[in-house]
């Protein structure tokens, strides 16, 4: 059974439309000059919609290559990414399947993917801090990892 779903994942991104991903380039053509930090910075979640980060469930994100990726707490995700002049678009993600008996995370990664998923734009003060929302005001904040 797992290996049906690894299976599937896999074929479900190497399936993922041109426009979708991103293209091959390190940088992709829709980043603008202004986020390069955004993507040459591995980022860790301080909160998600308000809540501080269940403490055995980080939440890291990454950018490269036309992609976002990273771990939602209990699973490692990734998907096409497009960012420009503060707006953001993060297509299908494609997860890993795993359960996290703590309490509290499973909730916690629900509500991270689900803002991923709607994310309309970014906002990044510092090369240290970005936070990310969604059209209707929630949110997550991240930390740059040094």
């Amino acid at each position: 059974m797992r290996a049906l779903l690894i299976s599937a994942t896999l074929f479900l991104v190497a399936c993922t439309p041109e426009g979708e991903s991103g293209g091959g380039s390190a940088t992709p053509p829709a980043l603008s000059a202004a986020a390069g930090e955004l993507w040459n910075t591995a980022w860790v979640a301080d909160t998600v919609e308000g809540k501080p980060i269940v403490p055995t469930g980080a939440i890291t994100l990454t950018f490269g290559n036309g992609q976002a990726g990273g771990s939602s707490g209990c699973n490692s995700y990734s998907g096409g990414v497009t960012a420009k002049d503060g707006a953001i678009k993060i297509g299908f993600l494609a997860s890993t399947m795993m359960a996290c008996s703590e309490e509290g995370r499973m909730q916690q990664e629900a509500a991270y993917t689900r803002l991923l998923r709607d994310a309309v734009r970014y906002e990044q003060p510092s090369t240290t801090q970005l936070t990310i929302f969604a059209a209707d005001g929630r949110a997550a904040a991240f930390t740059a990892k040094r």
